[in-house]
């Protein structure tokens, strides 16, 4: 990850997934894509807080082991805190992984590999510690648009983007995907999975939007454009919430799954 992302992640480790369960609920669902069994061993790269060191954990047993990498200290020293016995967590660039070649059954990455300065070094590194055969699988945006009453909130992001000197990097989907096969994986797949999730008012979207990599959006934004777009968004949020009672988040994301 890059040196501009992590003191991000690190300043909002404290929160990060706890306003609603945004990175756990795709992180089961991404362990169920991946069949995992009693007794494998896993790398988690770019862990977080254990969306999906702690399902993967439950899915390869006692018998099991899974690793969690993260460049963020904090979010590391959290992981810890709370991790099953089978869990183990380190503070490690996913761009310079140090574990053994062919240690590790399956590899798995959850909203970040987008984010990575160099993604291709950090997939050679996969390819490099799965034994040949083991599975890489990782999750990132980019499902395809469908119109929605959240169009207000993308409308908002193109509009106040033009004012960002420094955008944060991210790659597209379809380049990651070419990434892969360049690397050496075979059998390069997605599919796309929903979640649909709950806030209980703006001020609660608000909080959700800056515990994790969107608030690199603001952080971006002159001083003096960051409270306007906050209050529109807010109020966008707010008129949501009126016209239909209640603040749904649908999202949608793209599992990838490959071999080694």
């Amino acid at each position: 990850m890059t040196s501009r992302w992590t003191p991000l992640f690190d300043t909002v480790a404290p929160a990060y997934d706890d306003v609603v369960p945004f990175f756990a609920t795709f992180g089961e669902l991404l362990v169920r894509h991946c069949d995992l069994r009693p007794g494998q061993r896993v790398l988690d790269v770019a862990a977080g807080r254990g969306a999906l060191a702690f399902p993967a954990a439950r899915a390869v047993g006692t018998s099991g082991e899974v690793v969690a990498v993260d460049a963020a200290p904090r979010m590391v020293d959290l992981l810890r805190a709370v991790a099953p016995d089978n869990v183990t967590a380190y503070v490690m660039d996913a761009e310079r992984l140090t574990q053994a070649d062919a240690s590790f059954d399956v590899v798995l990455c959850g909203f970040a590999l987008h984010l990575f300065t160099h993604p291709d070094r950090a997939l050679a590194g996969i390819h490099r510690v799965l034994r040949p055969g083991g599975t890489f699988a990782f999750s990132t945006v980019g499902a395809p648009y469908v119109p929605g009453p959240w169009d207000f909130y993308g409308e908002l992001l193109g509009e106040f983007s033009a004012l960002i000197a420094e955008p944060y990097p991210a790659h597209q989907h379809d380049e990651l995907a070419d990434l892969c096969r360049q690397a050496g994986f075979t059998g390069v797949a997605s599919v796309v999975d929903e979640v649909r999730l709950e806030l209980r008012d703006a001020e609660a979207f608000w909080a959700w939007h800056q515990s994790h990599g969107a608030a690199s959006f603001v952080e971006g934004l002159p001083p003096a454009a960051r409270e306007e777009f906050r209050q529109r968004l807010l109020a966008g949020v707010e008129e949501l919430r009126r016209s239909q009672g209640r603040i749904v988040l649908d999202r949608s994301a793209l599992f990838y799954r490959m071999t080694a």
